[in-house]
């Protein structure tokens, strides 16, 4: 999702005018209101705050916390009065839906295009996973520029080119990061001494991802590189057995040569 789809400071101006009695949150003398209910300057800034924080979700499941965090903050408010929070919660709701229905139409349109999951991480980091092989996108931010990465651009890493495949996830803690990395051949990555920082790492924490998801995309990845070597050990086992039949000479070289072609596809 874009930074344009957020709401707009002026969308957030219409809401702001007046006050004239108490701040509904904190009882102090209010000086605006937003949407007809008095807010002190202080309330006010947290109630815009938590407006750009559902705006501001990267994906269903963060908006999801968001709006459950939301709505537990303004029931457990003692001065807001029923009706307050019955208009409050509707405002909330109103953006809730009104997000939720964007990603589902984003989520539906990658879906066409094969992507199976599409989650953003932290330092400018977003993770494309298909069928066959993971895209990682790195935007300029103030996270990738300190991190060296902004020049990264977009890696895509095929799972059949993957030696190895690591994952940490990341703490409670706000700012301990955790990653996704695929290991592949040296010349195919950059700065390989540092997991978090190579380009073909995808970093995350708890404010962008949950490690729920990101353990299921761990293993949804794991599965695709173990179906990819299966055939191979299959294949080294039937080159073995060929083998065999040539040193009792049952076969001929031209005859076993031919077999090892067909089942290493050649």
């Amino acid at each position: 999702m874009e930074k344009e789809e957020k709401l707009a400071v002026d969308e957030l101006m219409k809401f702001r005018k007046k006050g004239s009695s108490t701040c509904i949150e904190c009882g102090a003398k209010a000086k605006e209101k937003r949407i007809e209910l008095d807010f002190c300057k202080t309330c006010a800034i947290n109630f815009d705050g938590r407006v750009r924080m559902l705006n501001e979700a990267s994906n269903i499941e963060a908006l999801d916390k968001y709006f459950s965090k939301v709505v537990n903050t303004i029931n457990s408010k003692e001065s807001y009065d029923n009706e307050a929070k019955e208009k409050v919660i509707q405002y909330f709701n109103e953006i809730y839906n009104e997000r939720k229905s964007k990603f589902l139409e984003y989520e539906e349109s990658k879906k066409k295009e094969g992507v199976l999951y599409d989650v953003k991480g932290n330092r400018g980091r977003s993770l494309e996973v298909y069928a066959n092989k993971i895209v990682i996108k790195t935007a300029v931010t103030v996270g990738s520029i300190i991190s060296g990465n902004m020049t990264d651009g977009k890696k895509t890493i095929y799972y059949k080119d993957v030696i190895g495949l690591q994952y940490k996830p990341c703490t409670t803690t706000v700012g301990f990061i955790g990653y996704l990395q695929l290991e592949t051949a040296s010349p195919m990555m950059n700065n390989d001494k540092s997991n978090f920082f190579n380009e073909n790492t995808f970093t995350f924490d708890n404010t962008t991802v949950s490690n729920e998801l990101m353990e299921e995309i761990e293993h949804y990845i794991d599965e695709q590189l173990n179906k990819i070597k299966s055939p191979l050990i299959s294949s080294a086992d039937e080159i073995r057995k060929f083998k065999g039949l040539l040193d009792d000479q049952i076969i001929t070289q031209e005859e076993f040569d031919e077999k090892k072609k067909k089942l290493l596809n050649l």
